[in-house]
């Protein structure tokens, strides 16, 4: 814009198409991020296809781990009857430095008391809870915010170690897409793709059954312990 304006004052005609057309693009990302944010934050479809491919029911026992937001724990547990939800909250500055991360840690509240919620703190190294405990354990872009991949792997074993012999880790991460390209521009860079997340939870010993694609945004993973 001040380009913009300047260009008209001093009369550089030649350059008031290009300061538009960068206005237009900076527009563009805008509100094309703002849509991708709501799709993907508001939560509902992503849960909604976690009960769908997890087959969950309203009165089991899951696990979800968070880094310390809280709302989509909270939007699990309206959903249960006799079931309960376990949320461990493994959020660490230091492993996971966004800053997005640590505004919203800050403004969030107290939990709120409610018979089918467990609220628990843990570390990504040791989650607490014992060996083959858990039948369902659920991830919403949780790995991706730690930087490491030996800290990502180090999460998915415990998970794995955690887990009953028949139960399933449900993992939504947002991966490089064609929408993502679009909404993120260059930004998209920063995502991994489906074969990275096929690799990693092949190398710590999971198995995955079933994969679906949510708005050509992120990818849920439906993975059992192998053979």
């Amino acid at each position: 814009m001040v380009i913009l304006l300047a260009s008209i004052f001093q009369g550089w005609y030649g350059f008031v198409n290009l300061a538009i057309a960068g206005l237009l693009i900076l527009v563009y990302f805008l509100i094309a991020s703002l849509w991708a944010a709501h799709k993907i934050f508001d939560g509902s479809e992503i849960i909604d296809a976690i009960f769908q491919i997890g087959e969950l029911q309203a009165s089991q026992t899951m696990v979800y781990i968070d880094l310390g937001l809280r709302s989509k724990g909270i939007a699990f547990s309206r959903r249960l009857s006799t079931g309960r939800i376990i949320i461990l909250d493994v959020y660490n500055p230091q492993l996971a430095p966004a800053r997005w991360l640590a505004r919203a840690n800050q403004r969030v509240k107290r939990p709120i008391e409610d018979p089918r919620t467990i609220w628990k703190s843990g570390d990504i190294d040791l989650l607490p809870l014992s060996d083959q405990s858990a039948p369902a354990v659920i991830l919403i872009m949780t790995a991706s915010e730690f930087l490491q991949e030996g800290d990502r792997m180090q999460l998915l074993e415990e998970i794995h170690r955690i887990m009953t012999l028949e139960g399933y880790l449900l993992m939504v991460e947002r991966v490089r897409t064609p929408t993502n390209w679009l909404t993120m521009g260059p930004g998209a860079l920063r995502l991994t793709s489906p074969a990275y997340w096929h690799s990693i939870l092949n190398r710590v010993g999971f198995r995955i059954t079933q994969e679906v694609v949510q708005n050509d945004m992120t990818q849920l993973f439906r993975a059992e312990k192998g053979l």
